[in-house]
């Protein structure tokens, strides 16, 4: 049967990002091409390929490989160059001088128009069984004409010594390395780590995180986020590996809903746990900059409060953060001190509030000691694994929405991007940033514990009235 045109479903118009995969085809689908889009497709990417070379292999070894004529590979970029223009561009299996030096050129020619385009390299010069996959007169090509166009080589250990490039352009792979407890990726000498999955032997790992990286490039993310984000799916999907064939696993799905098991840490692994952060009933943390504000407000009996000082030049810090911490004590609610971790220690302070820039400076050792909360700030995926590595009390995301407390040299996240990060970690999770009564439930109910404000409550017309707006609020707890 026929249906008229007007009974066709409408089709919705969305602008999807586009990554493109230059790599070879496993029939299997365990890796390359087949990895490289099924990556893409679960982070929510069209993915696009041109096919360099067909391969026979399987769950245990490569067979037989055969490359692709360069007249072929140049029509298949030609077509998707004039229709599916690529917002970040993956390079895998590059088996011959012949494919390296026409990729190359294609790519020049596309960077002479799009300079901006994020290229990720992943050099596959052996399959896992061991079986050459790039010619050795190649790797002298591959030097000349591809890597200066890389954005980021992605070698493991056996690779890495092939190559001459910056650290701050190469993601060295540590999945194959002999560590038997952690995983540990380098970046311009920055270390990730990863507990170490036992028994983890599976396919196309290598393809699944460059393939990630260049997903969350093309999605808009700044490379050293989209490379945290990446190890975290590459573990994600490693922890829900198949075994399908007879030999190596494949790989789950790839998916930004992720554990919080499957976030990196960044510098080291996660250190001894802080003390634990117990939400305020009422869903409500101001950040004020006076110990008049801060009397006033547990006088409300508002739960938890922060005071920073940091703006005011003729603040007595130590007399006002004393004074804070006292009436903490005389009142069931707790104050929290922003940056001034020296005189919390001195004090006895409940706990302390630290921006990323503090983590180099501050004595975390005596603040976990002196049994203190401790709140870090974030607004990015790095950002998160730079902090979870000190596994902090609770963890500040934001900006959530603009606000003109603060002056931001970055976009706010958005209430969509809050809660995808919030789904990553397993401790409380402060929403920051522009946030009112009336916008506060639908961050509680994304993940939220409670919600930093200054304005709200600072510039409020009618703090009573203010305040009853909150308490109307359903509690998250």
């Amino acid at each position: 049967m026929k249906f008229p045109v007007e009974h066709w479903p409408k089709l919705r118009s969305v602008k999807q990002p586009v990554a493109w995969s230059i790599a070879g085809s496993d029939p299997s689908g365990g890796a390359g091409i087949q990895a490289d889009l099924k990556t893409f497709a679960g982070l929510d990417v069209h993915g696009c390929s041109i096919i360099t070379a067909i391969t026979a292999q399987n769950s245990r070894q490569v067979d037989h490989w055969q490359p692709v004529g360069t007249d072929m590979i140049e029509a298949q970029f030609n077509s998707l160059e004039t229709d599916y223009a690529p917002h970040a561009i993956k390079l895998g299996m590059l088996g011959n001088r012949e494919h390296i030096e026409c990729v190359a050129n294609l790519l020049e020619r596309r960077l002479k128009t799009h300079p901006n385009t994020p290229i990720i390299a992943d050099p596959i010069m052996m399959s896992s069984s061991g079986r050459e996959l790039m010619s050795p007169d190649a790797v002298d090509a591959y030097k000349t004409h591809i890597l200066p166009k890389v954005t980021l080589l992605t070698p493991n250990s056996n690779e890495e010594s092939s190559f001459d490039l910056p650290s701050n352009r190469v993601l060295r792979k540590g999945g194959h390395d002999a560590d038997p407890d952690w995983s540990i990726d380098t970046w311009q000498d920055i270390p990730l780590y990863l507990p170490r999955l036992k028994d983890a032997d599976a396919r196309g790992t290598g393809c699944t995180l460059s393939s990630a990286i260049t997903a969350c490039l093309a999605k808009g993310y700044p490379l050293h986020d989209a490379i945290v984000v990446a190890k975290a799916v590459l573990h994600h999907s490693l922890a829900a590996r198949r075994s399908i064939g007879a030999g190596h696993a494949n790989l789950g799905p790839a998916t930004l809903e992720l554990a919080p098991e499957s976030f990196p840490t960044i510098g080291q692994p996660a250190a001894h746990c802080f003390a634990t952060f117990v939400p305020p009933t009422l869903p409500l943390y101001p950040i004020v900059d006076s110990i008049d504000w801060v009397k006033r407000l547990l006088e409300h009996g508002i739960g938890l409060v922060q005071i920073r000082l940091k703006n005011r030049e003729d603040a007595d810090r130590r007399s006002e953060i004393k004074q804070a911490i006292e009436l903490g004590n005389q009142h069931p609610g707790n104050v929290i001190i922003n940056d001034e971790w020296e005189l919390a220690l001195e004090f006895g302070a409940y706990g302390v509030h630290l921006g990323q820039d503090d983590l180099v400076t501050a004595d975390l050792d005596a603040l976990r000691a002196a049994g203190m909360v401790l709140g870090l700030s974030t607004h990015s995926p790095f950002e998160i694994a730079r902090a979870l590595a000190y596994k902090p009390s609770y963890i500040a995301i934001g900006t959530v929405h603009q606000t003109s407390s603060k002056v931001m040299d970055y976009e706010a996240l958005g209430a969509e991007r809050f809660e995808q990060f919030a789904g990553w970690l397993d401790l409380p999770v402060v929403a920051i940033g522009g946030i009112n009564s009336g916008n506060a439930q639908d961050l509680l109910s994304r993940g939220a514990s409670c919600c930093a404000v200054i304005s709200e409550v600072t510039q409020a017309p009618d703090l009573n009235l203010r305040l009853d707006k909150w308490r109307a609020l359903p509690s998250p707890n």
